[in-house]
Order: structure tokens, then C-alpha cells, then sequence
């Protein structure tokens, strides 16, 4: 739920955590603080776990803002040499008309044609 959170601030989204954060998250926070009633230390706990799964969040979507584009060149690649032989020349993939990055539509779509040329 916290991942949900951090993901929604970092798309700009500060709102709707917020709602997050104020309803369901806060709900779910004080049944962990009750929890650890017996631990004199359990708000530090639980801020230290979440300033981790914050960090892990900012991790992951700058990998994935790294890795994203060049798997789908990648895939776009190896998805063009065997779709273009029999379209003639200038065809190209779905994903690279239109001449901007793929959508992720357009990414899937080009991973399940690779997906069924390798298996037809």
C-alpha cells in the first residue's frame, strides 16, 4: 500500500496519496502501531521502514526509466528484421510508426509477435 503511495507521488499524483495516506494507509499504520505497543521503539520502527520502501520506489522507477526504453528498442530490433523481409522496404512495427518512443501497447503488442514467431 505504502509502494502504491510513493509510486502515486512520484507520477505528480500528490492527491490522490494523499487520500491513500489519509484513509486506508492511516488505518493500516495504527494497526501497526498498536501492535507494537510493547515496543518502546515502534514509531521508529515503522518510519524507517517506510523511508526504505520510499527509497526502493525511487529505485526502481529510475531503473525502470532506464531499462524500459532500451528493451524496447531492443525488442523493436528483433521484432523489425523478420516482420520487414516480406513487407518490403520503409515497413516498420507498429511501435516505431508514428515516430515516437512506443507506447506500452505498442511494446506488448511487439513482444507477443515475437513471442508467436518463435513459437509458430
Amino acid at each position: 500500500m505504502y509502494r502504491r503511495v510513493c509510486l502515486l507521488r512520484l507520477e505528480g499524483r500528490d492527491d490522490d496519496a494523499r487520500c491513500v495516506m489519509d484513509g486506508e494507509f492511516a488505518q493500516a499504520e495504527a494497526e501497526a502501531l498498536a501492535a507494537c505497543r510493547g515496543e518502546a521503539d515502534g514509531e521508529s520502527l515503522l518510519r524507517r521502514f517506510l523511508d526504505g520502501e520510499g527509497e526502493r520506489m525511487a529505485s526502481a522507477v529510475a531503473l525502470a526509466e532506464v531499462l524500459v526504453p532500451e528493451l524496447s528498442r531492443r525488442l523493436f530490433l528483433q521484432a523489425a528484421a523478420p516482420s520487414r523481409a516480406g513487407q518490403g522496404p520503409g515497413a516498420a512495427p507498429a511501435a516505431a510508426r508514428g515516430g515516437g518512443a512506443p507506447a506500452l501497447a505498442d511494446f506488448i503488442d511487439e513482444m507477443l509477435a515475437l513471442e508467436r514467431s518463435a513459437s509458430g
